[in-house]
């Protein structure tokens, strides 16, 4: 795991020393070494930080040259199918290949000098963010991985190309970025706790999307990108999908499972796995535990607070499969320790407030291993949202008068999240009832799969609060059209995979987790297993009402159903009793002492001031609040 910097000026020489300052910001993302080489007389830089993970020697250090003399590469991530893709060249190739190490960048830049970019990137399984330089057409290829576990940025202005696998660099370097925030990008990130991958928080800097490939001119300095992979809709199969008894499907898509997590257990260093004791996460620990020769590090975190401690289950599953495990308890005062780092680790504003205990729990797991497997993805391709169990109940609603489905969110929105949680707590096995019929009380008034989905996902400020009216809105060329036979159900969870995956799920675990230079590595999204999963029939995965159905036949091979058949949590964090307690006066400082979102008219400060004492009370605001605090965080560090 790394972190890239590409630098070129059509009109003058670098400031090499300058380039190299910029890609120390992201030490953490390769503590292990540096490298950097000019090329065109000083106006092409190339830049990378290095956390060694396969061929610990030098002969796996970027920037690297194709033994042809005309590709050079630097690139951020895993090829877990390397050693394959080698056997490929090799068998393919007229001219015999020495090669001088082990390494999959190695592998990568011969690939992509002997079969050309594109052909190069389809053949590849893993998580990468790819720069080339290609010195013959005088081009620089760019190109992210399927599922977007890696990030890559871009900015083309006032002739200079910059490429970077973080904002802070091209900010570093090209100091005008800074003035100019997209007001659609901060919207959206105020409603959703993060900023999607088809905006940047800056104007002038783009994203290469999941599955997209960018090719900039340095003749023209003109900039054009295509997807070269998409997700496939069920009616689009790519694998074929064979229909057979419950049991058998079980074993079919647990071999498949098995056979990318034996592929992520290549390193060249210590791994493990994160294991919350979720269905996810749980079944690759097992995987992992199946498929290793090794006895499995798994780890944890836990709370006092037992209402949000999950600790105990993880330990009882590492306990059947016999890992080796560790939990960490995490307590108030290291949320507050953690609080000072979050500015540096999140280059545009984000908030989901699992980011801390991901963060800690990264920052502990180091000390242990430098490779750590996850359950991310599992939600998102085997339907474990609420939001997609939930959806038949919304197309019956879709169906009523208007009239009724508002009375209905005005009567649910008046009552207190506390109040609802008691009402409902009889239901048992439902996790925070109340904040989840709230957040559904506000969806049934849409009337479109996709406004049903926003409205599931907004989970930040209502456009009411803003000073200004807003109409932000985004064009994804992933998600821009659907065949015309694609149900509901299966277009929000492409929506998902799309969207909320790579903008939430796996920004929030690349930045925290090479924060603490983790390098995470999540299965579910092997492209060959996600293409499997797609082809199948809908109700393998949402089954009478039963979320991940197939998910956890599999785990049920390996587990008894009484250690995971519980409400789903994940690596969360009891943060709206901590805003009335221990975070109470740090809360409060940001957001009335230290204010910057309000002050700087995007807000309405009596908006502010209305969820700060509903929270007190006892109504959750707390997503809101956390929200209000992160953007303020990240307008302090960029403004002052």
């Amino acid at each position: 795991m790394c972190g890239l910097l590409f630098v070129y000026s059509a009109e003058s020489v670098l400031e090499i020393p300058e380039c190299r300052e910029a890609l120390d910001l992201m030490h953490t993302r390769g503590p292990d070494g540096m490298g950097a080489i000019t090329k065109e007389g000083g106006r092409l830089f190339f830049g990378h930080r290095r956390l060694s993970i396969q061929d610990l020697s030098e002969s796996g250090s970027q920037p690297f040259q194709s033994q042809c003399g005309n590709i050079t590469l630097i690139f951020n991530g895993e090829i877990y199918n390397h050693l394959a893709l080698r056997q490929f060249i090799s068998a393919n190739t007229k001219t015999q290949i020495t090669w001088r190490g082990h390494s999959d960048t190695e592998t990568l830049v011969e690939l992509i000098s002997r079969f050309g970019f594109d052909e190069a990137i389809k053949t590849l399984r893993g998580m990468f963010a790819v720069c080339v330089y290609d010195r013959r057409k005088n081009e620089v290829l760019l190109a992210r991985d399927r599922a977007g576990e890696k990030p890559l940025f871009f900015e083309v202005a006032q002739g200079r190309v910059i490429v970077s696998s973080t904002l802070d660099p091209i900010v570093y370097l090209s100091p005008k970025t800074v003035s100019a925030i997209s007001p659609d990008a901060l919207a959206l990130y105020l409603q959703r706790n993060y900023v999607p991958d088809s905006l940047c928080i800056f104007d002038d800097v783009e994203k290469v999307l999941p599955g997209q490939k960018v090719v900039i001119s340095l003749e023209t300095l003109q900039a054009t990108a295509n997807l070269y992979w998409r997700l496939p809709v069920e009616s689009e199969r790519r694998v074929p999908y064979v229909q057979c008894s419950k049991d058998k499907e079980a074993h079919a898509l647990r071999e498949r499972i098995e056979r990318s997590v034996e592929q992520q257990l290549i390193s060249d260093r210590p791994i493990g796995t994160l294991l919350s004791g979720g269905i996810d996460s749980s079944v690759i620990t097992a995987a992992a535990h199946h498929t290793s020769n090794n006895v499995v590090k798994t780890f944890s975190i836990g709370y006092d607070e037992k209402e949000y401690d999950e600790s105990r289950y993880a330990e009882e599953i590492a306990d059947h499969l016999g890992t080796e495990h560790t939990t960490f308890k995490l307590k108030p005062s290291d949320i507050i320790e953690g609080l000072t780092s979050i500015g540096r680790i999140y280059d545009e504003p984000f908030a989901d407030y699992s980011q801390l205990p991901v963060y800690l729990l990264s920052e502990r797991v180091v000390q242990h291993v430098t490779v750590a497997l996850s359950g991310d993805g599992g939600d998102e391709l085997f339907g474990g949202y609420n939001r997609h169990k939930y959806y038949k109940y919304w197309e019956a609603f879709r169906r009523l008068p208007n009239g009724v489905t508002l009375r209905a969110n005005q009567l649910l929105a008046a009552c207190s999240t506390d109040r609802l949680n008691k009402l409902l707590a009889p239901l048992g096995r439902i996790d925070a009832p109340g904040l989840k019929v709230q957040k559904f009380a506000n969806a049934i008034c849409e009337k479109t799969p996709v406004g049903y989905y926003h409205s599931t996902i907004n989970h930040g400020i209502p456009k009411e609060a803003f000073v200004d009216h807003i109409n932000a809105d985004i064009w994804d060329p992933r998600t821009s059209s659907f065949p015309k036979d694609v149900s509901g159900l299966e277009k929000i969870m492409a929506l998902d995979f799309c969207e909320y995956l790579p903008g939430d799920i796996l920004t929030k675990v690349d930045r925290a987790s090479m924060a603490a230079s983790l390098e995470c590595r999540a299965p579910f999204l092997d492209s060959d297993l996600v293409e499997y999963v797609a082809s199948m029939p809908f109700d393998r995965k949402i089954r009478d009402g039963e979320a991940k159905a197939i998910l956890k036949d599999v785990l049920a091979t390996y587990l008894p159903r009484k250690l995971f058949e519980r409400p789903k949590k994940g690596f969360g964090l009891p943060l709206d009793l901590w805003l009335r307690g221990d975070l109470k006066e740090f809360a409060y400082q940001n957001l009335f002492i230290e204010d910057r979102i309000c002050s700087n008219g995007v807000v309405k400060s009596a908006y502010v001031k209305k969820i700060w004492e509903e929270h007190q009370r006892g109504n959750n605001k707390f997503s809101q609040i956390w929200c209000l605090i992160m953007a303020n965080i990240w307008l302090r560090k960029n403004f002052g």
